[in-house]
């Protein structure tokens, strides 16, 4: 007051201001926490309020009365006693029940274990289960089943979403290399193994009925699962305010239960016939067919308890290991190492019995002399950083991706000859191309050159534009591996997506050709010693398998991959 001059009462009429004004800040500040506070309880309240509709069923998810036809009536009977078996497994019972635990740290390691499974199932949904209009326009039965398929197929994005906003990347630390090996790893073997025999039943069973029981199986048994994952969520943003969209109520809202438009399914209505004819033409089964109503009983069954109880329950051994030790997946990875010496002893023995005429798959020229690889090769055994950028174009769809498949797609249950052993065999071994490019990228110090940024991988995988063509082409290859049945067809159909991928090694060494860092003499991918081990294990055991049908096959899809990774080179140079 001295120093400005002013009067007591001036004095006394600024500090009343400034207290009013303090006050006032105060009161916004409350009034603002309230709001938030208020807007939380209420999504709260709402999604338990779903939840608890959802949970308080006594025999399970039900399908409501309807003047239901024969195969409703038939197939509700079969949906209805099997929802309630699927409440106390381990993972609902012992995981998303265990209020002790912390509800952040239950999503991060559940994320962490069903990351590949839950994107994987978003390619079943847009490439198995869904309908495309040609040659014919889609019909009303089919139509339903994409409406429902292109909502589910959205899960994806919510999940990685919710990846970032748990920082689950700052838990993991893995590097591209690790999370190739997380691809390949078996223990998690019963989840990526259940998406793909989903993507098999889907193949096998086209008509839109078999479908509706299929997702039917899977939306009554999963939505009593997503309710506790979202009373997991709703506990997490009351404690730390952010929001969870594939954990929380956005994912929860979207499930009924059923697929949607299922009553389309159950109807008894004459005004369908004339598009249950077309339906019956079109896939040579009538829908009314009391035998046919049996077998889609059996598909329900095999998806809704086998296939259902083995993802949820690999789910739960995965995620018991990984609370107790969140570095649990890095020693998963050194376990994996082994695999690879005992294939790097295999490969060094058998070079001694290799000799140059016997190494070839088949080689494409246009691919071994692509002017494009020709002009990189000698860039990038001079440059680690920009041959890491390279081959990350290629390593997580085009070798990992396909040895993802090789590796956990049932491709012959319990095999009845020896064709049907060699191909389950052979599959296996072509799983091995995934550790091989494994060692090679650590071998080459290829790691320092990404962050450790799991997110980041995921996308890459699985929803980034730029790499959409190369996901089309391997889905392509997996439909059409799925649809041929025969051991021939599907050894023929390998081996010509093996011919390619071994031209676009050789182009890359063949340019490099005495370069120092493809002095490696270690190195198993990328100088070719993979592909030449290989032939010498299995070549002539392969080819006389595909003799007995294979042949023209091989020929027609090497033409049809040799054809798509030129494409890829050529976005690559553009």
């Amino acid at each position: 007051r001295r120093v400005h001059g002013d009067s007591v009462s001036a004095w006394r009429k600024k500090l009343h201001k400034n207290i009013l004004y303090s006050k006032l800040i105060s009161l916004i500040n409350n009034y603002l926490t309230f709001c938030f506070l208020i807007n939380v309880l209420k999504q709260y309240t709402m999604s338990l309020m779903h939840v608890s509709r959802l949970l308080s069923k006594p025999g399970g998810l039900k399908i409501s009365s309807r003047n239901s036809s024969d195969f409703g009536r038939f197939i509700k009977t079969t949906l209805d006693s099997q929802s309630g078996t699927f409440r106390d497994n381990n993972l609902n019972a012992n995981w998303f029940k265990a209020h002790h635990i912390n509800p952040m740290e239950r999503m991060i390691a559940a994320s962490a274990v069903r990351s590949d499974m839950t994107l994987l199932f978003t390619s079943y949904n847009t490439h198995f289960l869904m309908y495309q209009p040609n040659p014919r326009p889609l019909g009303v039965y089919q139509t339903a089943i994409n409406e429902h398929v292109v909502g589910d197929a959205s899960h994806s994005n919510m999940f990685i979403r919710d990846w970032e906003t748990l920082g689950i990347d700052n838990v993991l630390e893995w590097s591209f290399s690790d999370y190739m090996q997380y691809i390949m790893a078996r223990e998690t073997d019963k989840l990526k193994r259940g998406v793909y025999h989903l993507c098999q039943i889907a193949t096998d069973n086209p008509h839109p009925y078999a479908r509706f029981a299929s997702i039917e199986a899977t939306e009554m048994r999963d939505t009593y699962a997503i309710a506790l994952m979202t009373q997991v969520a709703e506990r997490a943003t009351a404690l730390t305010g952010d929001e969870y969209y594939f954990w929380g109520h956005h994912h929860l809202d979207f499930e009924t239960g059923h697929i949607h438009g299922d009553e389309l399914f159950h109807q008894d209505d004459a005004s369908l016939n004339e598009e249950k004819n077309r339906l019956t033409e079109m896939y040579g089964v009538n829908q009314d067919d009391p035998s046919f109503h049996k077998h889609m009983v059996e598909v329900a069954k095999e998806i809704g308890v086998n296939i259902e109880r083995n993802i949820w329950d690999g789910i739960y051994e995965n995620v018991e290991k990984f609370h107790k030790d969140n570095k649990y997946f890095n020693q998963v990875f050194k376990k994996s190492e082994s695999d690879v010496i005992g294939l790097l002893k295999s490969v060094v023995q058998s070079r001694v019995l290799m000799r140059e005429d016997d190494i070839k798959l088949g080689y494409q020229g246009d691919i071994v002399n692509n002017g494009k690889l020709s002009t990189l090769g000698p860039q990038l055994a001079k440059d680690p950083e920009a041959l890491a950028g390279f081959l990350r174009s290629y390593a997580l769809i085009d070798v990992a991706g396909l040895a993802s498949l090789c590796r956990f797609h049932t491709w012959f249950k319990d095999p009845i000859n020896p064709d049907q052993r060699l191909a389950n065999e052979v599959f296996d071994a072509v799983s091995g191309i995934g550790e091989a490019l494994i060692h090679d990228w650590k071998q080459l110090g290829l790691n320092e050159f990404f962050p450790k940024k799991a997110a980041e991988f995921i996308k890459m995988r699985f929803v980034e534009p730029k790499f959409g063509a190369q996901r089309e082409n391997l889905l392509s290859t997996q439909q059409v591996l799925l649809r041929n049945t025969k051991p021939e067809e599907r050894l023929a159909i390998l081996k010509a997506k093996l011919n390619v991928l071994q031209s676009l090694f050789e182009g890359l060494d063949k340019s490099v050709e005495g370069e120092a860092l493809w002095k490696n003499g270690s190195l198993l991918l990328l100088n070719q010693h993979w592909f030449k081990w290989f032939q010498s294990e299995y070549g002539n055991a392969i080819s006389e398998v595909i003799a007995k049908g294979g042949k023209d096959m091989e020929a027609e899809h090497t033409k049809i991959f040799t054809k798509q990774m030129l494409n890829q080179l050529e976005a690559l140079q553009q």
